[in-house]
């Protein structure tokens, strides 16, 4: 043969044989051995392999998840818990593959924790407690009898060889993914024997939890923290002689099974088998054969189920749409849509429009703290980072009229404002009370109105003038003022407060005497920034002269003398108000249902009736819905345009004086509207989304001792490892669990389920 033919194939078939050593993304989950078969749970589906590792055969392949694999005591079947039809139950299939039968018809959740015998299954659920609790019920995979163990909580369970004697645990599981959790709730090994009158608790001396029993070769093996990480210990039926096995160092042992000899447990994204008497762990190799289905790019369908931010321009002719981390700008009637970015490693949040209507500022996280970016509305830059200081979310990005200041707020309840020509930022302001409502600046651009809770929490109106560093109080602490809204001409400012005081409970308050439930709370106020300004309200009289509009530029002048006293009420009914907009010719305001709601942005379901309000600015002021059934609506800087939200469809509208007797008319087009994601980059964006969030609004700023940038970095690496949404959020469990405190869970995201969904009852 030709020698250069001979090396070329050569060379070909070690590359060939490389490729197929190389281990592809694997999150290997809730591993289960007999003897020299393995089962595990990756991709969602139930695998197998042997102890050797290499390629693994798919069990399964339904969409919906299954998880909790366990083989039974003759090696013929593995029961899993799936969701095939809606709720979670137990099935069995034989192990070389085959039709899965049917174990469980429960409401609730039903999860096998293991094998009676060959032929009887135990499996935990709530379906027959009266409190959350599980309880541990043993079913005959032939006749499907049930028979409930007489425990009041038990979970995490397994036989003795003879099936007379249940290990397991209580309290149940806590439902948190907290780690090292010393508490009321900690998880104990019980034992409990057939006939007995009572469970004996085995665990002793230990505030910690022990947990996931399992009995093997006369031994009782389970999980602990007891040396700081969660490690294999095990002891004498009777409690004693406590002993550890496996001793990981970094990422905890998360399952265990046991076969003969050999244990095999998870740690991080892998399976390690040892040998019980020489205590030498070894990576178990495992290569899937998959196509990785859920690492395929996916495209959002409804990307308008997932907006969370609405800005319309100031020449009302586009809307910028912030949805799942990516920006979007709309055309009003025709054009084209623009997506800013492309990185879908990077998450952009609240998107607005500069004030001339041409470039878009929005927080970024490329930089790996939420930093403030410009880019062209057009979609022809990649964008330019205008802070690089961000040590916490910001919220509320708020450009002046002229364009030269920015406003934002940020969760530690501070309000800056930064010149966009020097970049110098100012605190407007003094205390770190909860700041709520809008922002709003006068029309010259010189002051920034905001509400901010005074000590007693009553929410107190402020302006602040980022050039002087003045700030002035505009509102008392007596009652909650919100929404403040300046006049065109510089010499009003109109705001929401709850002074009106109306109860639906009559008084008496009945036998029973409920606490009074107040609703039409809000009233709409003014006040003069000047003293002896008349309101436009007031009707025509000898005292009131036309005021003729000014032709120069406004310049507003605040005299404080007896600020508070001016308040004066605007003469529209007291309701159910929020969202206050203010033009030159009207009031707008957003009519929802009674409760706390009216305190806060956002919107209103149908039920409460919702509309948006418009009362002119004249001395005949009347009440007018200018547009039913508005859900929620976002309003252009200046006040001239706004996007109502009805259901989920959006109308674009200019602000008049006339009601909208036709909406369909300015419907905002977003049928053609998707976009793809990169499963991988979204998922590590989340990763570190979710890790910059719990550091922002973790009570303790020390974060338990914990060194948070050095946990980022450990469970970092097992990102790359997951190929699904739901593995995903284990690692970001494992993550959050380093902090040791309870009431900590994961869930939710784009996760697999199955076409059927059927439901009991």
């Amino acid at each position: 043969m030709n020698k250069k033919l001979l090396s070329v194939l050569l060379i070909s078939l070690g590359v060939t044989g490389l490729s197929f050593s190389q281990e592809g993304p694997g999150y290997f989950m809730h591993p289960d051995v007999h003897e020299n078969t393995l089962v595990f749970v990756a991709e969602g589906d139930v695998w197998m392999t042997s102890l050797q590792g290499g390629m693994a055969t798919r069990l399964t392949t339904h969409p919906g998840d299954e998880s909790n694999p366990k083989i039974s005591p003759d090696g013929q079947w593995v029961a899993y818990a799936a969701s095939y039809e809606g709720p979670t139950e137990v099935y069995v299939m034989p192990i070389s593959g085959g039709l899965p039968k049917r174990l469980t018809y429960e409401p609730a959740a039903s999860i096998p924790t293991a094998w009676k015998s060959t032929t009887e299954v135990a499996y935990t659920t709530n379906q027959y407690s009266n409190l959350p609790r599980l309880k541990t019920v043993v079913i005959d995979v032939n006749s499907r009898e049930k028979e409930m163990l007489p425990l009041e909580m038990a979970a995490e369970g397994s036989f003795d060889e003879a099936g007379q004697t249940y290990f397991f645990v209580r309290p149940t599981y806590h439902n948190n993914v907290t780690k090292r959790y010393k508490g009321g709730t900690a998880r104990q090994v019980w034992k409990y024997g057939e006939g007995e009158a009572e469970a004996v608790k085995l665990t002793q001396n230990y505030e910690g939890e022990d947990h996931h029993p399992t009995f093997h070769s006369g031994r009782v093996y389970f999980l602990s923290s007891r040396d700081g990480i969660q490690n294999v210990w095990s002891m004498n039926p009777d409690g004693s002689d406590i002993q550890q096995h496996t001793k990981e160092d970094s990422y905890d042992v998360r399952e265990f099974s046991l076969s003969g000899n050999t244990l095999v447990y998870r740690a991080g994204a892998d399976l390690y088998q040892q040998d019980l008497e020489s205590g030498n762990p070894e990576r178990i190799a495992i290569r899937l054969v998959s196509d990785f289905d859920q690492l395929r790019e996916k495209w959002v369908d409804n990307p308008a189920s997932y907006i969370t931010n609405i800005s319309v321009s100031n020449d009302g002719e586009k809307v910028a749409l912030t949805a799942r981390g990516r920006v979007f700008v709309f055309p009003a009637k025709e054009g084209r849509m623009v997506r800013l970015s492309r990185k879908d490693g990077v998450r952009y949040r609240d998107a607005v429009f500069t004030t001339d209507s041409k470039d878009i500022l929005t927080f970024s996280d490329e930089s790996g703290e939420f930093e403030i970016h410009q880019y062209s509305g057009l979609g022809l830059d990649q964008g330019k980072q205008l802070t690089d200081n961000g040590t916490t979310l910001r919220f509320n990005l708020t450009p002046s009229p002229d364009g030269k200041w920015l406003a934002w707020t940020d969760l530690n309840n501070d309000l800056w404002i930064r010149n966009l020509s020097t970049g110098k930022a100012v605190k407007a302001n003094l205390t770190d009370e909860d700041l709520l409502g809008s922002m709003s600046w006068s029309p010259d651009s010189q002051w920034l109105a905001y509400g901010q809770a005074a000590s007693n929490t009553f929410m107190q109106l402020f302006v602040f003038n980022p050039t002087s560093g003045k700030r002035v109080t505009l509102t008392s602490d007596r009652t909650n003022s919100l929404n403040p809204q300046w006049s065109s001409d510089g010499k009003w400012i109109y705001f929401l407060s709850d002074r009106n005081f109306e109860t639906k409970v009559g008084s008496p308050w009945g036998q029973r005497q409920p606490e009074p439930f107040w609703e039409k709370q809000m009233k709409i106020y003014h006040i003069p920034l000047q003293k002896g300004l008349i309101s436009p309200f007031t009707p025509k009289n000898e005292l009131k002269a036309e005021v003729k509009k000014s032709e120069g530029p406004v310049t507003v002048m605040i005299d404080e003398d007896g600020l508070m006293e001016r308040v004066q009420e605007v003469p529209v009914p007291a309701g159910n108000y929020k969202n206050l907009i203010l033009t030159d010719k009207a009031l707008y305001y957003h009519r929802v249902g009674p409760g706390p709601g009216v305190y806060y942005g956002g919107g209103a379901s149908n039920a409460d009736d919702p509309a948006l309000m418009m009362t002119p600015i004249s001395d005949k002021a009347e009440q007018k819905v200018f547009a039913d059934k508005i859900n929620s609506y976002a309003v252009s800087a200046n006040n001239k345009y706004a996007l109502l939200r009805q259901g989920s469809n959006h109308f674009l509208v200019e602000l008049g004086t006339s009601p909208v007797s036709d909406l369909s008319k300015n419907r905002l087009d977003l049928s053609g509207w998707k976009f793809s994601i990169d499963p991988r980059e979204d998922w590590k964006q989340i990763y570190t989304d979710a890790w910059r969030m719990e550091r922002d609004y973790f009570y303790d700023a020390g974060m338990h001792g914990v060194d948070w940038d050095k946990m980022h970095e450990k469970y970092l690496p097992l990102v790359d490892r997951v190929t699904t949404r739901t593995e995903l959020s284990d690692v970001i469990g494992e993550l959050i669990g380093e902090l040791s405190v309870l009431h900590t869970s994961v869930r939710g995201g784009d996760t697999r389920d199955g076409d059927d969904n059927i439901q009991f009852g």
